[in-house]
This record gives structure tokens, sequence and C-alpha cells, in this order.
């Protein structure tokens, strides 16, 4: 006998509430959704308004990426999946600072600050703090927002004591999500979250740009960083509780690394790189990564080299291979190596982009 009700919640399509915390990448996110599904699916809403739709116009959505707060879950009926996606918070004031001064015809008391005094000034002096403050904790405020209206700047209160009293609940409805994505490992990210919809995404997401090269010099000043650090550092603490539930969640991230040497083939759905040269062979993926400790596998199905003697070296770098950060060489005695796993780990102390990882024989 075929169970009515297990057939009906198998039709039902999930709908998605994206948590936009700004400079995330969710404007990847709402363009590369728009290229998996159906564009009259998708709420054109960005803002965080959702409480004043009709819910006859609401119900005519299925995906909602927004600017707004943990308050607005309760806006949407239905099977409903809850996201955000976090970034480090330090890069993610950097390119929030930036992107404000960009808006050159944006009234905000923010802009009306920003137009009157530099970066350096701005992050530096107690007399903005209040207001850095704010900026610098988005995460916090947002994840905690109890009502559906905006959280507005209010010069009379103490941002630093405000987002610290908030903190707790921001962690804990931040537990609450059904998914938590990663600026850093975007494309990963992103086809996932399409997993979890049950989307059959065609292609990977836009990859945003974290390059600490594409930055005003200031933010290679030692004391502006550790004075972003501080700022920043209630948001910090929901970006580290984040990415360890990514970490706990996903497993691992997979990669396929690009042969830069020989040629590629496809044998029995596996892929080869026959009469490679020595010297690197396969590279890749070039990633942004948060700081933090990382366990590298290789997974070797077959290799073969041309001698009986001689070794792989396995290795991960930073920066377009201008860092190296560990090295293992895997000697070899016989001209064939099959079924191979080789484990390191590796370090970063900060937040880092183009991870590259190689093999060279």
């Amino acid at each position: 006998m075929v169970d009515e009700q297990m057939v009906e919640n198998a039709l039902v399509i999930p709908k998605l509430l994206l948590i936009h915390i700004p400079k995330t990448a969710g404007t990847n996110i709402f363009v590369s959704l728009s290229e998996q599904v159906p564009a009259e699916m998708i709420c054109p809403a960005r803002f965080n308004d959702l409480h004043v739709v009709p819910k006859s116009l609401l119900n005519k959505w299925t995906y909602f990426v927004l600017h707004c707060g943990f308050s607005h879950i309760r806006a949407i009926d239905g099977h409903l999946i809850t996201a955000t996606f976090i970034r480090d918070p330090v890069e993610r004031f950097i390119s929030m600072l930036r992107f404000v001064r960009r808006q050159k015809d944006n009234p905000s008391g923010l802009m009306t600050i920003l137009n009157s005094i530099n970066d350096y000034d701005f992050i530096m002096s107690s007399e903005t703090e209040n207001f850095a403050t704010h900026l610098a904790n988005d995460a916090t405020f947002r994840l905690s927002q109890t009502e559906f209206a905006a959280s507005e700047y209010d010069p009379g209160v103490n941002i630093a004591d405000l987002a610290e009293s908030k903190l707790g609940l921001a962690t804990e409805n931040l537990e609450k999500l059904d998914y938590i994505g990663l600026s850093e490992c975007f494309d990963f990210s992103f086809m996932n979250l399409c997993g979890i919809l049950g989307i059959s995404a065609s292609q990977k997401g836009r990859k945003i740009n974290t390059s600490a090269e594409q930055r005003p010099s200031i933010y290679s000043d030692e004391a502006v960083l550790t004075r972003i650090k501080y700022l920043t550092r209630f948001d910090n603490e929901i970006y580290q509780r984040g990415s360890k539930i990514f970490y706990d969640k996903n497993g691992g991230m997979k990669f396929e690394l690009s042969a830069i040497s020989g040629v590629l083939q496809e044998r029995a759905g596996m892929k080869y790189v026959v009469h490679a040269k020595n010297g690197h062979v396969l590279i890749g993926p070039y990633i942004d990564l948060p700081a933090g400790r990382y366990k590298l596998e290789f997974q070797i199905l077959e290799a073969e080299l041309n001698s009986n003697t001689g070794y792989l070296r396995f290795d991960a770098t930073a920066g377009m291979g201008s860092h190296l950060l560990a090295v293992h060489e895997e000697a070899v005695t016989d001209s064939r190596i099959s079924n191979k796993t080789i484990i390191f780990d590796f370090q970063l102390l900060e937040f880092s982009s183009n991870i590259e990882f190689r093999v060279a024989t």
C-alpha cells in the first residue's frame, strides 16, 4: 500500500530563505541560482521588507535571497530550508567599507561620515569606533534579529556592548540554520546548497574575488589589521563556529586537479594523464581558505613512472605557488603505484587566497 502522505511530501519543492549578510557572495548566489531555476520561482526583492509583502504574493516564490534577519523565517510558509553564507570577518569588513565608499549617491549616515574621513582614520579613531563596530558585526546583528524591523544604527547606544549581548542568540540561531556556506569556498558551497534543495546544478557559481592584492596599501599595515580584528571580534565568533559546522557537516571538500603536462585520457570513467614530462603534472584548484589547520589527502588509483626508482612530490601552496605551506615526497621503488593514499597537514595562520595543490614527478 502506498503511503499518500509520503508521496505528497516527496512532491513538495522545498523553499529557500538565504539570509544574505552583505559582502558574503549573496549576489553571486542570486545570479547563480537564476541560472539553475526559472526566474519566476525567485523572489525579486533583495532587502529587508519581506514582512510587508502579502502572503498571496509570497506563495508565488520558492527561493528568497534577502538582506534580512533571522526573524524573516516566520514570514514564509511551507517546507523551508534556511541558510546563510559567512566570510572571514576581516575580509568582509574591508570589502564592505570599500563597497559603501563606491555608493556616491547613498545618503546614509555612514556615507556622510566616510565622505569626511579616510579609511585609516575611520578604522583607527575612537570617535568612529561605534559606527565601525556596527559595520563590522553585521552577522551578529542579523542572526540575533527578533523583530522584522531592520537593525538601525543608534549613536546613543554602545554598539560593542549591544553586539556582545546579542552574540549568544546569534550563535544559537546560526546552529538552527539548515545550511551554512563559506564564501571562500563558494563553488563547493553553492553546489552543496543546490543538492540540499534538490536542484541539479548544471554549472558552478561565480567565484568571489577575495584577493588581498586588490586592497589599498593601508590594509598591509599590521596595526590596521589588528584593529579590524578587534572591531570584528563578535562576528569572528560567528565565523569560527560556522566554519566548524561547515567542515563537520561536509566531511571535507573534494577537488579534481588539472593536468599541465602530458595528455589527459579517460578509461572506464576515470581520468588519466599519460606521457607526462618530469616536473609538475597536476595542479589546482585555486581556492580561498580561512585561517585554520587542514588535512590534505591525495588519492592515487594508479601511477606508472618511467623508471623503477624516483619519487612523487605532493605539496600545498598559497598565492599562486608563491608560498609553500607543506610538502611530502613519496619514494617510488617500483615503477607502478596502485591504490595509494597520501595524507599530510598544513596550517594557515590567516585568510589566504589561491590555495594550490600540486603533484610532480
